[in-house]
């Protein structure tokens, strides 16, 4: 029922915007140079941003469950996470390398890029997914995951702050 109702949110989220409620801008433009290398029309990008959501929640509730059973037999949360994290990486090479082919847009300066591949690799590897396991080992899959829809609500808030975006009704 967890599931269903996470994927049913983020088809909301995904379909429905409605009426702009405010904007908490810190007038701080992350994204003032970045150029869109999508073609996809609105339609379209709903419809692959709704498929991304329900792989994402089906994801997630794969890996909690097999943290679950893999934390009884193995209970090393800094090995999970780095195993996760590197399994995690050969497949980004992978898919990198396979969308990717312009070398030059390998480089990282000191820029917004930068900062957001230091940011997933600290916080979202190398803090989060030792958290995740050690809280699945220690309470469940389902007590961790219950804390999702919290998440969605930071991540509003947030990206109204520092991406300049609205927080609407819906969305």
């Amino acid at each position: 029922m967890g599931t269903l109702s996470g994927i049913g949110g983020a088809m909301i989220l995904t379909l429905y915007e409605g009426k702009r409620l405010f904007n908490l801008s810190l007038h701080i433009d992350l994204l003032q140079n970045a150029t869109s290398t999508t073609h996809h029309s609105p339609a379209g990008s709903h419809v692959w941003g709704l498929m991304l959501a329900l792989g994402t929640a089906l994801s997630f509730s794969l890996w909690f469950i097999t943290q679950s059973k893999m934390s009884q037999n193995f209970p090393w949360h800094y090995s999970i996470a780095a195993l996760t994290s590197i399994m995690g990486a050969i497949q980004s090479f992978i898919y990198a390398i396979y969308t990717e082919r312009d070398w030059s847009q390998w480089k990282l300066d000191w820029n917004l890029r930068l900062l957001t591949a230091a940011s997933a690799g600290i916080l979202a590897s190398g803090v989060c997914f030792v958290l995740l396991a050690w809280c699945v080992g220690m309470k469940g899959p389902l007590y961790v995951s219950a804390f999702n829809p919290l998440m969605l609500v930071l991540v509003a808030f947030i990206s109204s702050f520092v991406l300049n975006e609205y927080i609407t009704v819906g969305r």
